[in-house]
């Protein structure tokens, strides 16, 4: 792959938004990726109207799709798909017979109604870590929670 500098006319083309609240969840890096894939399907779906009759948006995003794109076998992205259900990140819907199900995105309860992270608490301290060097630990306890 063939790279050049970022100049002030360069136009970066296609990017995925990343969460910044989703640096402090303990999930897998690969649960990361698939919330910003489902959440760059979402975005599209707000915009199309794809909304349940509670007024959330949904969107639809096949387990062999999300796969390819994820870059990931499909028993990953299902054991994925557990992990952010776990961390009340996502809730399924069946889609029936035929259909891809409903997925809704959460929010933790620390992001305002527009989706922006409220103000980050840099008074964290590193708390150290076998496996690494340093780990950084929140300060407040993610309980989940709804839009």
């Amino acid at each position: 792959m063939a790279c050049t500098y970022f100049t002030l006319s360069t136009q970066p083309g296609a990017y995925l938004q990343y969460p910044h609240f989703l640096l402090d969840i303990p999930i897998s890096e690969t649960a990361k990726l698939v919330y910003i894939l489902i959440l760059s399907r979402t975005l599209l779906s707000r915009q199309n109207n794809w909304i349940d009759e509670d007024g959330h948006v949904y969107c639809r995003y096949p387990i062999k799709t999300l796969a390819v794109d994820a870059h990931k076998c499909k028993t990953t992205i299902i054991n994925v798909l557990a992990e952010l259900e776990a961390h009340d990140l996502l809730v399924r819907h069946r889609g029936g017979a035929g259909y891809a199900n409903k997925l809704y995105l959460r929010l933790p309860e620390a992001c305002t109604s527009d989706g922006q992270v409220s103000e980050p608490d840099h008074t964290r301290k590193p708390v150290p870590n076998k496996k690494t060097k340093l780990q950084y630990k929140p300060n407040y306890d993610y309980k989940g929670g709804g839009l």
